[in-house]
């Protein structure tokens, strides 16, 4: 029987919903959603994607289920950001609420090849010139919790399998507490369909457990090069935390005292914590297309191509203008008092 090689399952309150509408080059319209889910104390966010229009020219199902949910879904924010604008809009309607437990339930799952939340990695060239690795969740045609038929259980599972690429490292934090980190390569997979072959993009991920009583366990037989199944809870904790400020003497000086607002700053702690896992054997390996390793040997081939090309680009310098540059007067009362 096949293995779970990559999906993400999902329910929780729909925290904020932001969508942003575009053109392709060749001016077609699209939409790109993101949904941040309240699930438990994470605040977990999908991005959908979809295209407005099919090649009959009416609107494509999963720009149909994006516009529902826009229109009709509650949450504490949604905004909007129509094609070339520079800055979103902040909806307010019947549809904002003020408490996360008013806010619509919503499911991201898998079905068949088409209806699916998983993981992909995303990547590109910061600037220092350096590769930057990060995974983003993807998802279509999310649904609505019928609360009324069904109980709402909070979920934020993911499953993958792939290979071990490093050897399992222990860290700690600022605290102290340790964790083990597991470095996997696994697959993103693409049915053959008429006349295209099937085929896998590759993704990298560090999970991470801190049970330490898995350590032991996950040294053994993690080991790099080792072909696994995994599972866990996706975390991402968001924390505004009031930074500290030096406040002046009140005996200093004399007169009045300027009240100054207090800063704050993001705090988030986010991780793909590993809950279970074992050594997938060769019959299961086998009985999985996503893991056939003449797939993935054309993958890495792109995967390197594709990295070398960015890390390539990104050396060649800035097309600059050529002649004489204008010289803008400054307006008048534009010019700083000192």
């Amino acid at each position: 029987m096949a293995v779970t090689f990559n999906e993400v399952n999902l329910v929780g309150r729909l925290n904020r919903l932001d969508i942003r509408e575009g053109l392709s080059k060749a001016g077609a319209e699209f939409v790109v959603a993101t949904f941040t889910l309240q699930i438990n104390d994470s605040q977990i966010r999908v991005e959908n994607f979809a295209m407005k229009l099919n090649k009959s020219g009416d609107l494509t199902g999963g720009y149909k289920a994006i516009n529902t949910l826009f229109e009709e879904a509650n949450a504490l924010h949604k905004t909007i950001k129509v094609a070339n604008a520079e800055k979103a809009e902040e909806i307010i309607n019947d549809t904002i609420v003020e408490n996360i437990d008013e806010c619509t339930a919503i499911k991201f799952s898998n079905f068949g090849s088409f209806k699916y939340c998983r993981l992909e990695e995303n990547v590109y060239v910061n600037k220092e010139g350096e590769l930057v690795r990060n995974i983003r969740i993807t998802g279509c045609y999310p649904n609505r919790v019928d609360e009324e038929k069904v109980e709402y259980v909070p979920k934020a599972d993911w499953e993958i399998s792939g290979v071990v690429i490093d050897v399992p490292r222990i860290k700690a934090d600022e605290e102290g507490n340790e964790s083990m980190l597991v470095k996997v390569m696994f697959p993103t997979y693409q049915e053959e369909w008429q006349d295209r072959p099937a085929s896998v993009v590759l993704n990298e991920i560090t999970v991470e457990s801190r049970d330490v009583e898995s350590f032991e366990y996950i040294e053994d037989n993690f080991t790099k090069g080792s072909i696994v199944y995994l599972n866990g809870e996706i975390i991402r904790k968001v924390e505004r935390i009031e930074m500290e400020s030096v406040m002046e003497d009140d005996n200093r000086g004399f007169g009045r005292k300027l009240e100054k607002k207090p800063i704050y700053r993001t705090k988030i702690d986010e991780y793909y914590s590993l809950l279970g896992g074992w050594i997938l054997e060769e019959e299961e390996i086998e009985m999985t297309p996503a893991l056939s390793m003449d797939l993935w040997s054309k993958a890495k081939e792109d995967k390197k191509e594709k990295e070398e090309q960015m890390l390539e680009d990104n050396k060649k310098p800035i097309q600059k203008s050529f002649g004489r540059s204008e010289v803008k007067q400054p307006k008048k009362g534009g010019v700083l008092p000192f």
